[in-house]
């Protein structure tokens, strides 16, 4: 695995679903608290890794996969490049989720106004 190469945009495919970068942070805290030398992860060592500025410990990748539910080598592959664009998409940041929901119940009460006019 040495010779691999760590690609941020699959920590970032991986984390987006279920943990924003403190809570990912916090988690690889918990799961690892009671090791001898527990993991001390920031928010900001998250969004190094992610921004391809620096390059997680292998440990703490095989922790990353564990609690995201991917395999190791996903993170040492290009298979985040392979997601589909559509499912990208919904991968984006809570702001980008909110507005998306925001749109869809606009879009039904003016729909609904309709139905209630046209009645």
């Amino acid at each position: 695995m040495n010779e691999q190469v760590f690609q941020p945009k699959s920590l970032v495919v991986a984390r987006k679903p279920r943990y924003s970068q403190g809570m990912l942070a916090a988690e690889l805290q918990n799961r690892t608290r009671n090791w001898t030398r527990p993991l001390s992860t920031t928010q900001s060592m998250v969004s190094e890794w992610e921004n391809g500025n620096n390059v997680p410990q292998e440990r703490t990748v095989r922790v990353i996969a564990e609690i995201t539910g991917r395999p190791i080598e996903f993170f040492y592959t290009s298979g985040a490049e392979e997601e589909d664009d559509e499912e990208a998409a919904l991968l984006g940041t809570p702001q980008d989720l909110y507005n998306a929901l925001q749109a869809i119940v606009e879009r039904t009460v003016r729909e609904r106004e309709n139905r209630e006019i046209a009645a």
